[in-house]
């Protein structure tokens, strides 16, 4: 999912969201929806990308951390912005 930060219409700002089933994970599906997340919210314009998961999530972070996010523990979440400017 690619949604507003804060209006109705994509803007420069965006968050995205996306779980893999438990059976599908481990098999780069989430990889390759973080991928075609990020190239969708390029293609729409946004610059700022904000991505969230819970502290615990070590195969999210690691996908925001190669994505280039800057994330930030706090407390059970970890969040963080992948910057998109080209």
């Amino acid at each position: 999912e690619l949604r507003p930060a804060r209006r109705y219409r994509l803007g420069p700002r965006a968050e995205a969201a996306f779980v893999v089933e438990r059976g599908y994970r481990r098999l780069g599906l989430g990889a390759d929806l973080f991928r075609r997340v990020v190239g969708a919210a390029r293609h729409r314009g946004v610059r700022e990308l904000h991505v969230r998961c819970l502290a615990g999530n070590q195969p999210m972070r690691r996908l925001a951390l190669r994505a280039g996010a800057d994330l930030q523990l706090s407390g059970p979440e970890a969040d963080g912005t992948v910057l998109l400017i080209q």
